[in-house]
Formats: C-alpha cells, sequence, structure tokens
C-alpha cells in the first residue's frame, strides 16, 4: 500500500508541483484514505481516496490505492479496473510486474502465470525455480497435468527419480490420454535401470502414437542393450520404414547385420548379400510408402495449425468482448465517481472536522494503551526475576538436601560394615556357644544315661508339661468390673472402644492390653491384629512373638504358632518359657522328635546357672517391650532399631524401609 505518511518526500517527487500547491485538498483526502485502511476502515478508506480521484483525477497512486482497498473488500471486478488505470496512468512504474501478477490473479487465471514462468525458467536452464514456479500451479489447480509433467522432467533433470516417476504417474491417472505420457515414464525407468519396465511403458506410448520415431529409437536401444537383437533390428527397421533418411537407424542394422555376417560366418555371405538385396528393394518400395505417409502427416499438422489459430481468433475475440465488458464498467464507474464526488464536496468539510476530532481521541487512547502496555511489561519482568530467584532458591534446597541424603547413605553404609564386622565376631561367638551347647549336649546325655533315665520318662515329662499348658489354657475366665467404681467394664465394648481410640502409631502397652483382654474373652482371632501391629514397627520383641505364638496355638493355626515361637528364641536365646511352649506343642502335633530337641535346649539353659534360673522362674522379665524391661539386644533386634531409626529421621522411604527389613528377616 502506498504511505505518503512513511516518506512525504516520495510524494513530493511524484506528484507535480502544481498538485501540491493547487490540489492540496486531493492529498489531504489521500493521506485520511491510508490511515483509515490502517485502522481497517475499508468502505470509508475508499470513499476519501474517491475524493482524492475527484479532486485529480490523475493521481495515478491513488488509483493504485483505490485497487488495494477494493481487493480487500473483495469487490475484485473494481480492483481490477483500478489497478489497470494505475498502469495506463503509470506506465513506468516500478512495480508494474506486480501489479500485473494481481490483476491475473483477481481474474482466476493464477495458474496460468505460474506456469508460463515455470516455463521460462526451465529455458533458462534454472531448475530450482522452475520447480517452484510448477509446484505453486499445482497448489492452485492439483489437476494441472501440464506443470505435473514439467514438474517430473525438472526432478529428472536433477536426478531425483523417484520423485519424477511419481508426478509422471500423478499425470497418467488424472489423464491417462496425456501426450507423451508413457514414454516420460519409460525414460524415468531406462534411467533406474530397469529396461523390463521401460520395454513395457515404451509399447503403450506406440499404441497411441505407433510412428513416434523418439519413442522408436529409445525401445529400440533397450532391445539392443537387453541382447534381444531380432526385436531391435525389427524396431530399426520399422524407423526406416517411417523415415528413410534417419542415418542412425540404418547404422545400427548395419551393425545388426555385421554382427550377424561374424556369427554366420563366410559360408553365408552369398545368402546375406541375397537378403541384403531384397531387402533393399523392399526400403525402396518402404520410402515410396513413407514418402505418402510423409505428405498425409503434413496435411494432418497444417490441419491441426488452421484449428489452433482459429482457437486463438476466439480466445481474441473473447479478450475484446472482456475489454468491451470492462470498458462499460469503467464508464460506469466514472458516472458513479462523479455523482460521489458531488455528495462528498457537500459533506467534506463536516466530515473533515467530526474526523479530526475523532482521530484525536484515538491518539489519546492509543497513549493510554501504550502507558498500560508499558507497565504491564515492567511487571512481567519483575514477576520473571522473582520466578528466576524462587527457582535458583528452590534448586539450593534441592542440592542440600541431595547432599544430607548422600551424607546419611553413607553413614549408613559405613554402619552397614560395621555392623556386619560385629555381626562376624557375634557369629564366631555363637559357634563357640554351639560348641559348648554340644559338649553340654554330650554332659546331659551322658548324666542321663548314668541316672537310666529312659525315653518314657521324657514322654511323660512332655506329657505332663502339655496337660500344665491346658489348665492354664482352661482358666482364662471374664473378669468382673470393680463394683461401685463409676467406670466402664474392662471387658465392655464400651472400654474396648475408648482403648482403640486411644492408640497411637508408637502405643506399644495399651495394644498389650488390647490383646489381652480379646484372649480374655476368647477372640483369638482380634486378639492377635494389635500384636500384629506391634511386630510391623518392633520385630525384634521376643514376647510379643511369644505371646502371639500362644494365640495361634488357641486358633490352631500352628505352623505360625511355630514360626512366632522360633522368633521369640531366635531374638531371646534364654526364653526357656517358649523352649518349653514349642517343646509341647510339637508333642501336640505328633512331632516327638522337634520336642525332644526343644526339651534338650531347654535343660541345657536351665543347666547355665543362676542367670538361667532367674530367666525360667520369671520369663516375662524377659520379654516386656521398652515400656516395662527391655528384651535381650540381640545383633537382629539392633540393626532393626536402626533401620527404624532411619526411616523415623526420614532418611529413606516407607519402601526402602519395609525392603530392607524383610531382607534382614530372610538373611536371619
Amino acid at each position: 500500500m502506498y504511505d505518503p505518511l512513511q516518506g512525504m518526500m516520495e510524494v513530493i517527487g511524484l506528484l507535480p508541483i502544481a498538485m501540491l500547491f493547487g490540489q492540496s485538498k486531493s492529498v489531504e483526502a489521500f493521506n485520511k484514505g491510508v490511515k483509515l485502511a490502517k485502522a481497517g476502515k475499508y468502505l470509508e478508506a475508499i470513499d476519501e481516496t474517491k475524493k482524492s480521484i475527484g479532486f485529480d483525477p490523475k493521481f495515478a497512486d491513488a488509483y493504485y490505492n483505490l485497487g488495494e482497498f477494493c481487493q480487500k473488500v473483495d469487490q475484485k471486478e473494481l480492483a481490477i479496473l483500478h489497478y489497470q488505470k494505475y498502469l495506463e496512468l503509470n506506465p513506468a512504474a516500478p512495480d508494474k510486474e506486480n501489479v500485473k501478477e494481481r490483476i491475473i490473479k483477481l481474474e482466476g487465471n493464477e495458474d496460468a502465470l505460474y506456469y508460463s514462468k515455470g516455463l521460462d525458467l526451465l529455458k533458462q536452464g534454472k531448475i530450482d525455480d522452475a520447480i517452484d514456479q510448477f509446484r505453486k500451479v499445482i497448489k492452485v489447480n492439483e489437476n494441472h497435468t501440464a506443470a505435473r509433467n514439467s514438474l517430473a522432467v525438472c526432478y529428472q533433470e536433477k536426478g531425483k527419480l523417484d520423485e519424477a516417476l511419481q508426478e509422471f504417474k500423478e499425470v497418467l491417472r488424472v489423464n491417462p490420454d496425456y501426450p507423451q505420457i508413457h514414454y516420460n515414464i519409460g525414460n524415468v525407468y531406462v534411467l533406474r535401470a530397469e529396461p523390463d519396465k521401460a520395454v513395457y511403458e515404451y509399447k503403450k506410448a506406440l499404441e497411441s502414437s505407433p510412428e513416434d520415431l523418439d519413442v522408436c529409437y529409445n525401445l529400440g536401444n533397450v532391445y539392443y542393450t537387453k541382447g534381444m537383437v531380432d526385436e531391435a533390428e525389427e524396431i530399426f527397421r520399422k524407423i526406416v520404414e517411417i523415415n528413410p533418411d534417419e542415418v542412425d537407424a540404418r547404422a545400427t542394422l548395419d551393425q545388426i547385420a555385421a554382427e550377424r555376417e561374424k556369427r554366420a560366418g563366410e559360408g553365408e555371405q552369398a545368402k546375406h548379400l541375397a537378403q541384403e538385396k531384397a531387402d533393399a528393394e523392399r526400403v525402396a518400395k518402404e520410402k515410396a510408402e513413407a514418402e505418402r505417409k510423409a505428405l498425409e502427416k503434413a496435411d494432418k499438422e497444417r490441419v491441426d495449425r488452421e484449428k489452433a489459430e482459429a482457437q486463438l481468433i476466439a480466445r481474441e475475440k473473447e479478450g475484446a468482448e472482456r475489454l468491451a465488458r470492462e470498458k462499460a464498467a469503467a464508464e460506469k464507474l466514472a458516472t458513479e465517481k462523479a455523482q460521489v464526488e458531488r455528495e462528498m464536496r457537500e459533506k467534506l468539510e463536516k466530515e473533515l472536522a467530526e474526523k479530526d476530532k475523532k482521530q484525536a481521541v484515538e491518539i489519546k487512547k492509543l497513549k493510554e494503551e501504550m502507558e498500560r502496555i508499558s507497565r504491564e511489561k515492567e511487571d512481567a519482568q519483575r514477576l520473571a526475576r522473582e520466578k528466576a530467584d524462587a527457582e535458583r532458591k528452590a534448586a539450593d534446597k534441592a542440592d542440600a538436601e541431595r547432599r544430607a541424603r548422600e551424607k546419611a547413605e553413607k553413614e549408613f553404609e559405613e554402619k552397614l560394615t560395621a555392623d556386619a564386622q560385629r555381626l562376624a565376631r557375634e557369629k564366631e561367638e555363637a559357634q563357640r556357644l554351639l560348641k559348648e551347647k554340644a559338649a553340654a549336649e554330650a554332659r546331659a546325655r551322658e548324666q542321663a544315661q548314668a541316672e537310666k533315665f529312659s525315653f518314657e520318662d521324657l514322654q511323660e515329662k512332655i506329657k505332663s508339661e502339655v496337660e500344665r499348658i491346658a489348665r492354664e489354657k482352661l482358666q482364662v475366665e471374664k473378669v468382673p468390673a470393680a463394683a461401685g467404681s463409676g467406670e466402664p467394664d474392662r471387658y465392655s465394648e464400651e472400654y474396648i472402644a475408648q482403648l482403640k481410640a486411644s492408640l497411637k502409631p508408637t502405643d506399644v502397652n495399651t495394644r498389650i492390653e488390647l490383646s489381652d483382654i480379646y484372649a480374655e474373652l476368647k477372640r483369638f482371632e482380634e486378639a492377635t491384629m494389635p500384636l500384629k501391629e506391634i511386630l510391623a514397627v518392633h520385630p525384634e520383641y521376643a514376647d510379643i512373638n511369644f505371646k502371639l505364638a500362644k494365640l495361634y496355638v488357641n486358633i490352631g493355626r500352628f505352623d505360625q504358632a511355630v514360626a512366632h515361637f522360633k522368633l521369640a528364641i531366635a531374638i531371646n536365646q534364654n526364653f526357656i518359657e517358649a523352649h518349653r511352649s514349642l517343646a509341647a506343642l510339637y508333642m501336640n502335633m505328633g512331632e516327638t522328635e522337634m520336642a525332644a530337641h526343644e526339651i534338650e535346649a531347654m535343660n541345657v539353659l536351665q543347666g547355665k546357672g543362676k542367670t538361667a534360673s532367674a530367666a525360667q522362674e520369671s520369663p516375662r522379665a524377659a520379654q516386656e517391650p521398652p515400656a516395662g524391661k527391655q528384651v535381650e539386644d540381640t545383633e537382629l533386634s539392633k540393626k532393626l532399631r536402626n533401620l527404624r531409626k532411619m526411616y523415623d529421621d526420614g532418611l529413606i522411604t516407607e519402601e526402602d524401609f519395609k525392603e530392607r527389613k524383610k531382607k534382614l528377616l530372610e538373611n536371619f
């Protein structure tokens, strides 16, 4: 768009000097039209530009702007007329070609423009530029077969055979009768070294144009290259029939004949000469026939030329009619323009004043909008700085946390190493104790032998122990509530509900009390749940494992009872009551050998002296959790407590805690 606001000196250089002084109103209306167009008010811009032309009918740039404004509001015919008037008034305009292109596009002949440009560039050898133009044609009209064919030729010239073949096949799909299409496809197959496909395409080309010498030559050469000499000779003889003056075809026939003579030998020479003579006579006849066909072909070409000239004349006539219509439209436009000029002169001064006032308001609004945008930009920059500071602080914090985790992991690994070393030492000590235990067992057996302790006595002793445990089980009774205390019965659902409500994650004693109440009420399944919760956090408590095992005995889950008796013994090796209960359970299960083993172990522990006796007399002294008396600090319990501390301190996740605890118990 021509814009005098961007350079008033250009306007001064283009306009006549008289216009600057005598027709200043034309320039003023022109400038207002430009401003209105910038604001998107094209209809008002058209009105102002028409006023400018009314003041100065030879103002070429006004016609150019008027063409642009009409094009914006889709008034294509008027836009064409205004662009043509611009070129008429300014035939040496620097943008002359661009304006012509606009006119062609508005007329709907955009594909013809690009195709013509593409052909010119192809002739100049500018293949890449030609490809761009042909692609533009196809973008406008995807069924433009001539453009696709030319695009394929360009790809072939560039060596892009796959793209060329694809475009030729698209031409064949849109128009199977397109001239030379099979010939073009055959040429691509030759370049792709696919002779069989090339032969097929050349034969298809000869079906529609049997006397096309280019197709015949290429087909004959393919046959000759493949070693199909007879087929090649037939094609080249056909070429000579069509045009006896084809020297290359005759030379090829002579070469084929020479090769045959060489293969046949001198004995066939006379026969060959006779055949050649006959061929010469036949060629003479064929030449006469070819001359006749050439005359017919010339007549046909003349008819085609006359037909093309007639079509050209028809197109010229159509163009003349179009120009007449355009001239009529121009005259109508001139009439409308004169009427608009008369109307506008009357309203000009009033509208100018109103528009100047509106422009002042718009400028003020624009200034306020710019100030608001500036403030928003400053706010955005400040927020960006704050965000960057926050991200940097978060990164520093994350780095500090990572270093803390690495330090904690390193300390944990060092502790595990120390624990492993200590475990090795304890293992050696355990082996020594096992040896002492074996010696004690040997001494016990010797003593039993000396005292003539029979196996029947052992069974009797185990039986009495089982009966004692059974009596203890039968003595479980419900204890009545304290009379007149005012407190809920210890065995009431209200009291049990209060205990549950007061439970905390680390509350061990309350869970033990809740389990005891359930057990006394003979609700053994429910009695196991609080103990399981304690072991989930403190698997190293021997007496909790012992209590849980006794509950499993009452329920009848003997395998689980055995497992927890063993865990209690593993945690506290001096737990004589656990040995005694396990022996009784084995007897009840019919495992007499296992029961005997546990009783021997119990006897060994009882023979250790005062410490063992104290543990036997008061087994609960070694079973109470931290709220009562501390359990024996074995290697397993120490590791479990260390692992729990790491989890409580947030150094490892809950999944890591459970996995490591599981591995410790499995390894144990």
